[in-house]
């Protein structure tokens, strides 16, 4: 998978546990390997099928200021998942958020998080056999959704046989095809 890569970006923020921090803020880097396929960018001259590295830094620095964080692992999931959503192209990043500056009162280079996501695909099946068999079903999906799921497709609901003795209840089956992007852990 070809990559982007953006090394040490600065940015002033004011995230931290300590008041003194979300008074005074303090520098922040950030490092990140964008990995999408750069064929349709590279071959057509098509800036739109690529990540402008320009923007993405400028967007990084807004959303990164937006709102004020206790962890340094919250501001770097809120990047990479805003980075997913915003550029779909992007299959998989690996940030690094350095926090030079971290009020530990002993020599230190840097203290820093690293965050590594891939888009996956997945096929979902869902199935209900009681109370209210459909609003289940659907209420499952808009559970997935409110997630970060994309789904893409949906099949049509088949019914079938109890597959044991004891269950006299028809059991209503659906199938999802999954959008990448959803990373499984946040499912």
């Amino acid at each position: 998978m070809d990559q982007l890569r953006i090394k040490d970006l600065e940015i002033f923020a004011f995230h931290g546990l300590f008041p003194s921090e979300k008074e005074l803020g303090q520098k922040f880097v950030v490092s990140a390997t964008l990995s999408y396929d750069m064929t349709k960018a590279a071959t057509d001259l098509d800036l739109t099928a690529s990540v402008h590295y320009g923007e993405l830094c400028q967007q990084w620095t807004t959303w990164f200021q937006e709102n004020t964080e206790d962890l340094i692992e919250t501001v770097a999931y809120k990047l990479v998942e805003r980075t997913f959503e915003t550029y779909p192209l992007v299959q998989e990043i690996e940030l690094e958020l350095k926090k030079p500056w971290a009020p530990i009162h002993r020599p230190l280079d840097t203290c820093s998080v690293t965050i590594h996501r891939r888009k996956q695909r997945a096929f979902i099946a869902l199935g209900s056999n009681m109370g209210h068999k459909m609003a289940n079903l659907q209420q499952a999906i808009d559970k997935m959704q409110a997630r970060g799921i994309h789904i893409l497709k949906e099949s049509s609901v088949i019914t079938t046989e109890p597959w044991v003795v004891w269950s006299r209840i028809a059991l209503p089956i659906k199938s999802l095809k999954w959008k990448p992007g959803c990373q499984l852990q946040s499912c």
